[in-house]
């Protein structure tokens, strides 16, 4: 949906910024993951755990909600 937007004469550049942008994301989402998800000392179990699919399905489901959203205010062109 995103590299048909842009003009080819701009699209390797864009499609550069957008893959550092992905990388940089999956770096905050590992790091976020981690403060999440704890060890307890005493018992050795994996805390918080559930937390982190609870908030995996909300982004998602935001997600998908967006790429429809923008979908539909693109008319009907092919993407």
């Amino acid at each position: 949906m995103i590299s048909n937007i842009i003009e080819p004469q701009y699209r390797g550049s864009f499609m550069s910024l957008n893959s550092s942008l992905q990388q940089l994301f999956v770096g905050s989402a590992s790091f976020i993951a981690g403060l999440i998800v704890t060890n307890d000392a005493i018992t050795k179990k994996i805390d918080h755990y559930n937390w982190l699919g609870y908030f995996s399905i909300s982004v998602l489901a935001f997600c998908v909600f967006m790429a429809y959203y923008l979908k539909r205010c693109m008319g009907d062109e092919e993407l």
